[in-house]
């Protein structure tokens, strides 16, 4: 209770602040796939890394503004490592003001809640870079103001998000979900890059669009869901992820009870995929000691 007394918003920084660990692991796990994959996905864009927050998609903005002392309501919520923002040494917390010159406070306003004008940013953002290859911004941390400029890389065009209810993963062709409860199972970042390597296959196969064309059937789904069991492991392989932790995943979570990542109602039964995942490693094996030391080209494997 002094504590509490002493800093009302001690409990508002300790949510956020595991918030953006989490935030900051999931796409630190994604960066690995985009970008190790980059020379292989179709239409490869220009990504730097960073996710932004925007105080109003919370349900109370004016804590979240106070909690973390912003001017604003834009910040640096995740850095992924090993990318042009964590080089740039951009820390969650730190107050985004401007993007190449123009000021974030001009923004519209949205209802406490909304993601939208989050999405915005982010869209804002990924042209920025596709029209440059870089992006300029100004950021307040410690109290000073510095400029930023973040140079692109090439990465397979897919957003990721961190959910904070449920424990499902999913894709929707151009954004893969992953539930913070999931990730806080997951036994270790190369399960996570198994899982985002799934639905990121999704993405890069565009199940979405070749569904909603053929049908959404048990029979369509599965043949997708198949596809993306054997192409998330070459994902895995290429960003530098033990592809053996694939098999052991399906194994340890197809025996969980009632695991809602095997719905067997639209999904193979577990042992099937893990079969399945076993005979991939094999080409996996076969393309490594045929190609030593060099990036996998699994697209000869995916025809789309």
């Amino acid at each position: 209770m002094a504590a509490e007394a002493e800093d009302p918003l001690a409990e508002w920084r300790t949510a956020l602040a595991g918030l953006q660990a989490d935030d900051t692991r999931l796409h630190s796990v994604a960066w690995r796939l985009v970008e190790g994959n980059a020379r292989f996905c179709p239409d490869p864009q220009p990504l730097v890394g960073l996710l932004p927050l925007d105080a109003r998609s919370f349900g109370k903005p004016d804590k979240i503004r106070a909690a973390l002392g912003l001017t604003g309501e834009f910040a640096v919520q995740a850095a992924a490592k090993g990318s042009p923002a964590a080089f740039a040494q951009l820390k969650p917390g730190e107050e985004l003001l401007a993007i190449d010159g123009d000021a974030l406070l001009g923004l519209p306003d949205v209802k406490p809640g909304s993601f939208s004008r989050l999405y915005a940013l982010q869209t804002r953002i990924e042209q920025a870079l596709a029209a440059k290859g870089e992006l300029a911004l100004a950021v307040r941390g410690e109290g000073a103001v510095r400029e930023v400029l973040l140079k692109g890389k090439a990465a397979c065009r897919s957003r990721f998000e961190l959910l904070t209810d449920g424990n499902e993963a999913s894709a929707d062709g151009m954004r893969v979900s992953v539930s913070r409860q999931f990730l806080s199972l997951a036994r270790s970042d190369d399960e996570v890059a198994f899982v985002l390597g799934h639905e990121l296959a999704h993405n890069i196969l565009r199940h979405r669009a070749w569904l909603d064309k053929v049908g959404h059937g048990n029979t369509n789904t599965r043949i997708a869901e198949r596809a993306a069991d054997r192409l998330g492991v070459w994902l895995m392989a290429n960003a530098g992820y033990d592809v053996t932790q694939a098999p052991a995943f399906m194994e340890h979570w197809g025996q969980r009870q009632g695991s809602p990542l095997f719905r067997e109602a639209s999904h193979d039964h577990w042992k099937a995929r893990l079969k399945l995942v076993e005979a991939e490693l094999v080409k996996v094996a076969e393309a490594k000691a045929a190609n030593p030391g060099q990036p996998l080209d699994w697209r000869p494997f995916f025809p789309r």
